[in-house]
C-alpha cells in the first residue's frame, strides 16, 4: 500500500515537471513569439488611422454645393479659373439703375449741345412797305410815341422800330419761307446794343454761334413774318403759332397762342383784328400782338407785360404806304 502511494506521488511530481516546464518554454520570450505578438497590431493600424495629407500640398479651395465633392488634392488654380466664380455668378449682385438721360437743350449752340427740335415751316410773303406810328402807354409815364418802318426793293428789305421791344434794325431778303434776315441788332431800354448775324447753319449773336433754321427771324423781322403769313395763307394764324427767334441770350422757339378775333379801339377808329398772346414761363415778359385783317395784317397794337407788372402798349394812329 506505501508503494502504490509513492507512484502515486511520483507520477503526480512528474506530471507537475513537465506542467512547469511547458509553462516555462511558452512564457519565455523569443523572436517567434514577438512576430505572433506584434504582427496583428499592424494592420489594425492601417486600418483605423486615415494616412494624413501630405504638408506641401495647399488645402483645395471649397467648391459650390452644386459640384461633387473632389477625393484627392487637387493643383491650385490659375487667378482666371478661380473656383468661387460660379458661386458669385449664381448670385449676382443687383445691377445699378442706369442714370437718367439728360434732358435736350432749349438752344444749340455750334459748340455743345445737340441740335433742338424746329418747329414747322409756315408760307409767307413779304408785306410791302409802310410806315405805322404809334401812341406808347407804360405804366406810370406819360403817353410817347412809337415807330415802325421798313422798305422793299426787289426780295430785299430794311426795318427800323421803337417801341415796347425796345430800338430794333432788320435787314435782308426773302426765300421760300418767307422773311429771311440777314442781319440785325436790338437795344432795349438802358441796354448795349446787341448785334445778330444770320448765315447757313448758324446764328451769331453777340459773337457766340448757335444753330440757325429755315423760317428763323430776329425780333423786328418777326412782325413782318407774321404780317406775311396772314398774307399768305391766314388759317395759319390759328391754334399755337410757332417761330425760332434770336434774341439777346440766345434764339429760342417762340410760342403765340392764337386766343380770339376782337375789335380794338384806336385813333383810327375800331378796327378789327386777331389777338396772339405770347406762351412764357413764370416770371418771364409776354408780348401781345393785335393783327388786322382788314389793314393786310399789319400789327396795329402790341403790348409788353413785365413781371413787375409793368406794362407797356402801343396802339396805331396813322399808317403811311411806301411810295410805289
Amino acid at each position: 500500500m506505501k508503494r502504490y502511494r509513492r507512484l502515486l506521488a511520483l507520477v503526480g511530481l512528474s506530471l507537475l515537471l513537465h506542467v512547469l516546464a511547458i509553462s516555462w518554454i511558452a512564457r519565455r520570450p523569443g523572436p517567434a513569439a514577438d512576430a505572433a505578438l506584434e504582427a496583428p497590431p499592424a494592420p489594425l493600424a492601417l486600418r483605423l488611422q486615415p494616412l494624413p495629407p501630405a504638408p506641401e500640398a495647399p488645402a483645395p479651395a471649397p467648391l459650390p454645393p452644386s459640384e461633387p465633392k473632389v477625393a484627392d488634392p487637387a493643383p491650385a488654380p490659375e487667378p482666371e479659373a478661380a473656383l468661387p466664380a460660379p458661386s458669385v455668378a449664381a448670385n449676382p449682385p443687383p445691377a445699378p439703375p442706369a442714370p437718367p438721360a439728360p434732358p435736350p437743350a432749349a438752344t444749340a449752340p455750334s459748340d455743345a449741345d445737340a441740335p433742338v427740335q424746329m418747329p414747322s415751316r409756315y408760307r409767307s410773303r413779304m408785306p410791302r412797305g409802310a410806315t405805322l406810328a404809334y401812341t406808347l402807354t407804360r405804366t406810370g409815364q406819360p403817353p410817347a410815341a412809337a415807330r415802325m418802318h421798313w422798305q422793299t426793293a426787289g426780295d430785299a428789305f430794311t426795318l427800323q422800330y421803337d417801341g415796347v421791344m425796345g430800338v430794333l434794325a432788320s435787314q435782308g431778303a426773302t426765300n421760300d419761307a418767307g422773311v429771311a434776315p440777314q442781319s440785325a441788332s436790338a437795344q432795349q431800354t438802358g441796354g448795349s446794343v446787341v448785334a445778330t448775324t444770320f448765315a447757313t447753319g448758324s446764328i451769331t449773336i453777340g459773337g457766340r454761334d448757335y444753330q440757325n433754321s429755315v423760317g428763323s427771324q430776329d425780333r423786328g423781322s418777326l412782325l413782318l413774318q407774321l404780317t406775311g403769313m396772314g398774307l399768305s395763307e391766314p388759317d395759319q394764324l390759328r391754334g399755337v403759332v410757332e417761330v425760332y427767334v434770336a434774341v439777346a441770350a440766345g434764339p429760342e422757339i417762340e410760342k403765340f397762342q392764337v386766343v380770339e378775333d376782337e375789335t380794338i379801339p384806336t385813333p383810327m377808329g375800331d378796327i378789327a383784328t386777331r389777338h396772339l398772346v405770347q406762351l412764357v414761363r413764370a416770371g418771364e415778359p409776354r408780348l401781345e400782338i393785335w393783327l388786322a385783317p382788314e389793314r393786310r395784317w399789319l400789327p396795329v397794337q402790341l403790348r409788353l407785360s413785365a413781371p413787375d407788372g409793368t406794362v407797356a402798349t402801343q396802339t396805331v394812329t396813322a399808317i403811311t404806304d411806301q411810295a410805289p
